[in-house]
């Protein structure tokens, strides 16, 4: 690891439009792969945990 890594994440945390951007992609890219697997999703809707079929996951298609 190079001495100044830990400078350099920190400064990548600091851009929180980045980090969203990054994580939203993330999210993204696992939905549909769960999406086109025919695997459902579980999230938190309306105060509760609730198991979604695939073709009930909330995501575009085109990628």
């Amino acid at each position: 690891m190079r001495p100044d890594a830990s400078t350099d994440l920190s400064a990548f945390f600091q851009d929180e439009e980045r980090v969203t951007r990054i994580l939203q992609g993330a999210v993204r890219k696992a939905l549909l792969e769960h999406k086109k697997l025919g695997h459902s999703v579980v999230v938190w809707q309306d105060g509760r945990v609730v198991e979604l079929a695939p073709e009930q996951i909330p995501v575009d298609d085109d990628v």
